[in-house]
């Protein structure tokens, strides 16, 4: 599936859903204006929690490798389930692959929910 065997066996015990309780695969946080500057996030991550409005949030998903505890990526997404931003940590080819799969799979399940039937919350 991604080309790394550990996060094809992390995917297939947790799967990939914006809207299931966090797993030691996949965290989401919310964030807005106010709390943004003391989260630890990636520099561009700021520049997009900058723009915001009053009353809007963004979710932050950090997707890591419990086993060895590092982080694979992070995906910000916005009120439209749209992913404005990414970070990919690892550096290989197929490091990037893998992140490209799981980011494919998380753009699917936050579009697979119609805005009336569940929304993304805190």
């Amino acid at each position: 599936m991604t080309g790394l065997k550990h996060v094809d066996k992390l995917i297939s015990k947790y799967g990939v859903n914006a809207y299931s309780q966090n797993t030691p695969f996949i965290c989401r946080k919310q964030y807005v204006q106010s709390d943004a500057a003391t989260c630890g996030l990636p520099f561009c991550f700021y520049r997009e929690i900058e723009r915001l409005n009053g009353g809007e949030a963004l979710w932050c998903f950090t997707v890591s490798l419990p086993d060895k505890k590092q982080k694979l990526a992070a995906f910000l997404v916005n009120s439209n389930k749209d992913i404005i931003e990414q970070v990919y940590y690892p550096r290989d080819h197929r490091g990037v692959k893998a992140c490209d799969k799981i980011k494919r799979l998380l753009a699917k399940s936050l579009k697979d929910y119609k805005d009336d039937e569940y929304k993304l919350a805190a």
